[in-house]
């Protein structure tokens, strides 16, 4: 359901018009053998580095040094997909411009060409023309990624959060009253 197959195979065509273009996968899991032999299998070993579980306080380092952020959600073949994408509102947090699979939860995020960029999940086509767009254009990086951290920071503040739930239990106890 991550998608990093669809990711995987856009790759090549990225390269092909930025050579200096270089994948860091973060995370580990059941298929992460299979996908580095595709990333070998496409000659793509020397431009993809699996960094396997990273932690959560890495995270921002990651985010601040990336020139955007994919996230190429599917939906599984059992039916099972991301739902809220905490990892896209943390990379939107550290303006990193966002690149997402359209999954019905993304639309409570992202915005598509307002605080990212939205492309038809498993659409490998469509993933590197997003990619290579943004890549190309520096002034639509820097705008998504401003607007992204200025909606994060408006809707998923801490203290935003605290505010509504305070609001929840105020009105909680006032209807037991």
């Amino acid at each position: 359901k991550k998608g990093v197959r669809t990711l995987l195979e856009a790759l090549p065509q990225v390269i092909a018009h930025h050579s200096e273009a270089r994948l860091t996968v973060a995370g580990s899991g059941p298929m992460e053998e299979e996908l580095k032999d595709l990333a070998a299998k496409l000659g793509l070993t020397d431009k993809v580095n699996f960094l396997g579980m990273v932690a959560q306080s890495d995270l921002p380092g990651l985010y601040s040094r990336a020139a955007l952020a994919v996230f190429p959600f599917i939906v599984a073949k059992s039916g099972d997909q991301e739902g809220f994408g905490l990892v896209q509102v943390e990379a939107m947090g550290c303006e990193c411009p966002v690149i997402t699979g359209d999954l019905p939860a993304i639309h409570d995020i992202i915005t598509h060409e307002e605080t990212g960029l939205i492309f038809p999940s498993g659409n490998t086509q469509a993933l590197a023309d997003a990619i290579n767009g943004l890549l190309k254009n520096r002034d639509l990086r820097l705008r998504l990624a401003q607007e992204a951290r200025r909606q994060v920071v408006k809707k998923y503040d801490w203290e935003v959060i605290a505010k509504k739930y305070m609001s929840v239990y105020e009105k909680l106890i006032a209807d037991e009253g």
